[in-house]
């Protein structure tokens, strides 16, 4: 998912007994103002989920739940499920900045939020999941752009790995 695509996801759009999202709606930035607009595709589109995100999205729920009790009347339930403490959006700007934060804390290589999809999108391809339904659960328009931007992504991502240890073994 897309940045924006997951600060506008909402509650309503989620069906954990299908284990499916629907993606309809993006938070976006235009200036500083946070502005709710379509996908990027213009398109809503369906995700499946698997058995372990269905869990966490359950107990991330049940927390949610429980922080909303303690905001009582001031909560501004927005039926957001990524947002502040208080229900409130989150900036665009601020999700991405509290993404490089928990990856320099992490001592992980730094690598933007966006580099999720890319690697979701190679690991996908890697595992034999077939293009077209690689290219629906990221939103794109084609196939051909999914395998353009995972191949390119993955040349990259082996360059580095090459460029970076003497160790990598090459025929592995």
């Amino acid at each position: 998912m897309r940045r924006g695509e997951i600060l506008g996801l909402r509650w309503a759009d989620v069906d954990l007994d299908a284990a499916r999202l629907s993606i309809r709606h993006a938070l976006v930035a235009v200036g500083y103002e946070v502005i709710e607009s379509t996908p990027k595709s213009h398109n809503a589109r369906v995700v499946d989920l698997d058995a372990e995100t269905v869990t966490q999205l359950r107990r991330y729920r049940r927390a949610q739940q429980e922080e909303r009790k303690l905001w009582g009347a001031a909560y501004e339930d927005q039926g957001l499920l990524v947002c502040k403490e208080n229900g409130e959006p989150i900036h665009p700007h601020t999700f991405g900045q509290s993404f490089e934060r928990i990856i320099a804390n992490a001592g992980l290589r730094k690598i933007r939020l966006h580099d999720l999809r890319r690697t979701h999108a190679s690991l996908a391809l890697k595992a034999g999941v077939p293009v077209q339904v690689i290219s629906g659960r990221l939103g794109h328009d084609s196939a051909r752009r999914s395998t353009e931007n995972s191949e390119s992504f993955a040349c990259a991502s082996a360059a580095r790995a090459i460029n970076s240890s003497t160790d990598v073994p090459i025929n592995s």
